[in-house]
């Protein structure tokens, strides 16, 4: 491996990190606006219950292989991500955000360290390599500072697939036919645009509650206007099968009476049962005539993957790790990645207790300052 090289830069917004961090730790939206290649995961439970992820993609000509390790981060103040590499240019590829609040806005500290892995690795990060990061990374910000503030339409700049005339015009009449019914309310243009012109982060699992929310509008209205839309054939309704511990739907049926019993994440290397009060959520997705999705991960451990998880840190057996984190008064749940113990605790605020990991347990020590 040659010598790793490291390139620091810094901006600074008018939003709070609190504002500023759901938009830019949102590493899957932003790896497909910036066409970068969905990834291939390959998740290979090990003997001691955890899980080796091993990631694949293309780039051009460049086949590009990968050990992909959990990112770090404490919600609303820093991540760090780095990717190991079997196969490609590169050895090393690490990209770390911290926040820090400035006045009513924050600064942004941003970092990436590389190793090249052959002479393609040592031109590549001797030209174009540091810039092209520098340039993503700033055009990045910007967008997601303009949204923040109510001034970008969009949130990050994504060019859609082409549509064909034959499909806009399908796509019209379905619009039509929804808004000729009682259960349109207005919403079947947006639907559309959604399906049609929408991120495939956003495609996988679309949430009428959260549509809800995004558009601020009323639930059920909404509700209406997506069931209305699977009959029109402009939606495929799915029952989801969440992972009771990182929340993704890791198992997916058409209709009720094909839903298993039971399901497994390769994540959390867990099996686990499909309770309908609690795990199994009615979801939609574009009829598959209209946009066919690809498969693949444009991140697999981003922070916004898994919003829940306000903080999540790799420590080797043994080891200790001092980290700088301010979390909110409130109850918390501390665990390991994978199936094992875990503990609930209740945070005053006034400093995050120790976490101690043992071979059988989770517990939690005393306070920091």
């Amino acid at each position: 491996m040659g010598k790793p090289l490291t390139r620091n830069w810094v901006w600074h917004v008018d939003q709070t990190a609190a504002e500023i961090w759901p938009l830019l730790a949102d590493t899957a939206r932003i790896n497909e606006a910036r066409k970068l290649p969905r990834q291939q995961i390959e998740e290979t439970p090990q003997p001691d219950g955890s899980v080796r992820y091993v990631a694949r993609a293309r780039m051009g000509p460049i086949k590009l292989e990968w050990r992909e390790k959990p990112v770090n981060w404490v919600s609303e103040q820093w991540f760090e991500h780095c990717r190991y590499f079997t196969r490609g240019p590169l050895s090393l590829l690490c990209a770390s955000m911290t926040l820090t609040s400035e006045g009513k806005g924050c600064r942004i500290d941003y970092k990436v360290e590389a190793a090249a892995a052959n002479w393609f690795g040592r031109l590549l990060l001797a030209t174009g390599f540091f810039s092209a990061a520098e340039r993503d990374t700033a055009k990045t910000i910007k967008e997601a500072a303009a949204f923040a503030a109510g001034t970008g339409e969009v949130l990050f700049e994504y060019e859609p697939p082409k549509t064909s005339p034959e499909i806009e015009a399908r796509t019209e009449r379905m619009v039509a036919a929804i808004e000729a019914t009682p259960n349109g309310h207005g919403l079947a243009r947006r639907i559309a645009d959604l399906v049609l012109n929408g991120q495939e982060v956003d495609l996988w699992h679309v949430r009428p509650l959260a549509l809800a929310r995004q558009w601020k509008s009323e639930p059920l209205p909404v509700i209406e206007a997506c069931l209305q839309s699977v009959k029109t054939g402009l939606l495929e309704l799915r029952w989801d099968v969440l992972c009771p511990r990182c929340r993704v739907a890791k198992a997916w049926v058409g209709t009720l009476d094909r839903l298993p019993e039971m399901a497994h994440c390769p994540s959390c290397n867990i099996d686990y049962d499909s309770d309908f009060s609690k795990n199994v959520e009615a979801g939609f997705r574009p009829a598959a005539g209209l946009r066919k999705l690809e498969s693949g991960e444009y991140c697999l451990f981003g922070p916004m993957s898994t919003p829940h998880i306000k903080a999540q840190i790799f420590v080797e057996a043994g080891k200790a790790r001092m980290i700088a984190a301010t979390l909110p008064a409130g109850p918390y749940r501390l665990r390991t990645l994978e199936a094992g113990p875990e503990c609930d605790i209740e945070c005053a605020g006034s400093g995050f207790p120790e976490v101690i990991v043992g071979d059988e347990s989770v517990t939690a020590g005393p306070a920091a300052e």
